[in-house]
């Protein structure tokens, strides 16, 4: 009688469950990305030669969600049974404005970044987000195509100006 099994899994299936909203483009998604839940790292299907490699057809009262099934090389980091945030990644986007999350300051579910006006003054604006990735955002509003904006430090330059050690706008004395 064995008293321990040595697994090595190559390989995990990662399931993440659509809603009806997105159904219509279920097709659509050819990769993923994911980060499991307490931890910052995001991990991409791409480098981890994965792919979708099954997509629910239909949907029943006790499970309203469409399952979709994800293979990828397990790098010893991902733990069977954990809880993952997975964002499905379709076609490539054009002619949007793409911002790392790094850049995004929330406050109360309200999405804002600094953009720098003149040398280190800097203005905080209102942001409405689109897809995400989990490292990046599409921008639907709220910054114009090349605006410098802030990319990390973002709370440090909350803090500095609403200390009054920065000025929040060019015409603040």
């Amino acid at each position: 009688m064995p008293l321990t099994v040595v697994n090595q899994y190559k390989k995990i299936i990662i399931e993440a469950y659509l809603t009806q909203k997105h159904c219509d483009k279920i097709n659509t998604y050819n990769s993923a990305s994911f980060m499991m839940a307490g931890n910052d790292v995001v991990y991409h299907s791409d480098s981890l030669n994965g792919s979708i490699f099954s997509a629910g057809t239909s949907i029943n009262s006790e499970h309203p969600f469409i399952p979709i099934s994800i293979e990828v090389d397990n790098v010893g980091e991902l733990i069977s049974g954990a809880m993952l945030q997975v964002f499905l990644k379709s076609t490539e986007l054009k002619n949007v404005i793409v911002i790392p999350t790094s850049a995004l300051l929330e406050e109360q579910g309200i999405f804002s970044v600094f953009v720098q006006i003149d040398g280190e003054t800097f203005e905080k604006r209102e942001v409405s987000l689109g897809a995400t990735d989990g490292n990046k955002v599409v921008i639907l509003s709220g910054v114009s195509n090349n605006e410098r904006i802030v990319t990390k430090g973002v709370y440090q330059l909350k803090l500095a100006m609403s200390s009054g050690s920065l000025p929040a706008h060019s015409h603040e004395h």
